[in-house]
C-alpha cells in the first residue's frame, strides 16, 4: 500500500530535500500500487520536466457532481522547498 511507503524525504532521514526526479519516482510508484491514484501529467517546465496532477477518489474521476473538489499545491517556483520539508532547512 502507497501510504505505508516511505516517502523520498524520509528515506533521507531528514538529510536532504527531495529531489525533482525522486518526487516523480515516489509519484509514478503510487500511482501504480493504489487504485485511489491517477496521476495526469499537465503540463511541462522550460526545462522539460513534466509536472504532475495527483488525483484521489475512490470513485470514477470527476463524474460524481456531488464530491467537492479540493486543489493543494506546493513550490510554487522550483527553487522553493515545500512548506512540509522547508522547516527541516
Amino acid at each position: 500500500m502507497f501510504w505505508r511507503k516511505l516517502l523520498p524525504l524520509q528515506k533521507s532521514n531528514y538529510s536532504k530535500i527531495t529531489s525533482y526526479s525522486e518526487l516523480s519516482q515516489f509519484i509514478r510508484e503510487i500511482d501504480k500500487k493504489s487504485d485511489l491514484i491517477n496521476t495526469e501529467v499537465i503540463a511541462k517546465t522550460t526545462e522539460g520536466r513534466e509536472l504532475y496532477a495527483v488525483l484521489f477518489s475512490k470513485g470514477k474521476f470527476g463524474k460524481d457532481k456531488s464530491k467537492i473538489k479540493v486543489l493543494i499545491f506546493a513550490q510554487q517556483h522550483g527553487n522553493e522547498q515545500s512548506g512540509k520539508e522547508g522547516h527541516y532547512f
